[in-house]
């Protein structure tokens, strides 16, 4: 295929001038010998545009092509659809067969059935360790227990220094000895009340402490088989995600509307993973012409936007001439060093399809 560009050029046109015409009788001269005045035929110069034409030899690709592969290994069961025939945006083009992923599927969700059964037993073990761990500490509350201890030994100085203020003031006779009993009384009720504290905590079970310890012990346990269980159901959940992705990839269908190529492989082929091409899928809504320009024309052609302004055409392979017109997109300003040119890209409406 070739494509025309046509470039509007000005020149200026020059009407030719003559002298005399042939079939014309010489005019006789004045009487006196004078010559006659010549005669001249004018002209005036005008301006218009001229069209200049350019072939060079064309390539057509798809505006979008895209190779249809399996992101799975197996077995082609089938196509839907009818070698160079036009297809839809999520039509499906290939069946693979299902049946081991079908199975994986399967496998995957017992997995994680079963992971999510020991997560929910994990956490029921850790909150019977926690209740266990809060009745041991009801039982054993040591940090009371000292409180306790600390509040009655300082009631007990107290009431032990105010009966040595006191002991010198009787015997003075400051005081009456009543104030002092009082005084003597009170020291004696807390320190009755400190070695009946004193004596609880000392008699507190070892035992109860031990039970203690070892509901702590229980609850940190429970605490990582829950972590460990929920990792397990993490994993299993993924894998099963994974699995049901790759079933889905068992069907193939259309990335985009288009016309699609011929059968890569037949039915009942070993599809392998990113190599095997299934078909050819084309959007040829729009093509694009490629054609060279030489570095000299692209620097004639460049002044003025002559790119931009140009028109151009198609010429199809029997002479026929395309009817739908085409529009400049880019030219690659790469040269190419075998051959000294650019490529210069144009686009054509294919709403027929012809192309």
């Amino acid at each position: 295929m070739f494509r025309k560009y046509y470039a509007p050029l000005v020149a200026l046109l020059l009407i030719g001038v003559f002298a005399g015409c042939a079939n014309q009788k010489p005019a006789q001269a004045p009487s006196g010998g004078e010559q006659p005045p010549t005669e001249v035929v004018t002209g005036t110069v005008k301006q218009k545009p001229v069209e200049v034409h350019a072939e060079y030899p064309a390539q057509l690709k798809a505006v979008e092509t895209a190779d249809i592969r399996s992101r799975v290994e197996g077995v082609l069961l089938n196509y839907t659809f009818q070698e160079g025939g036009v297809v839809l945006k999520d039509q499906v083009l290939f069946q693979i067969d299902p049946r081991p992923y079908e199975a994986e599927v399967a496998t995957a969700r017992g997995e994680l059935s079963q992971a999510n059964g020991r997560l929910v037993a994990a956490r029921g073990r850790l909150a019977q360790s926690r209740a266990q761990l809060k009745r041991a500490q009801t039982q054993v509350n040591l940090e009371q227990v000292d409180a306790e201890v600390a509040r009655a030994k300082a009631n007990l100085e107290a009431a032990r220094r105010e009966v040595e203020r006191y002991r010198p003031l009787v015997a003075q006779g400051a005081i009456p000895g009543q104030r002092f009993d009082e005084v003597k009384d009170r020291f004696d009720v807390a320190q009755a009340e400190y070695e009946n504290v004193a004596a609880r905590k000392k008699n507190t079970r070892v035992s109860d402490r031990a039970d203690v310890g070892v509901a702590e012990a229980d609850v940190q346990s429970a605490q990582a088989e829950v972590v460990a269980a929920q990792a397990a159901a993490q994993t299993a959940q993924a894998r099963l995600q994974k699995a049901e992705l790759n079933l889905s990839y068992c069907v193939i269908r259309a990335p985009f509307s288009g016309v699609v190529g011929t059968l890569g492989v037949d039915p009942g082929s070993l599809v392998i993973p990113g190599q095997t091409r299934l078909a050819t899928l084309s959007r040829n809504a729009t093509l694009y012409a490629d054609f060279p320009v030489s570095e000299t024309e692209y620097l004639k052609l460049s002044r003025d936007n002559r790119f931009q302004n140009n028109s151009y055409s198609l010429t199809l392979a029997d002479g026929t001439e395309y009817q739908e017109p085409g529009k400049f997109v880019l030219v690659d300003r790469e040269l190419n060093q075998d051959t000294g040119t650019l490529t210069v890209r144009a686009k054509f409406p294919n709403p027929e399809g012809l192309l």
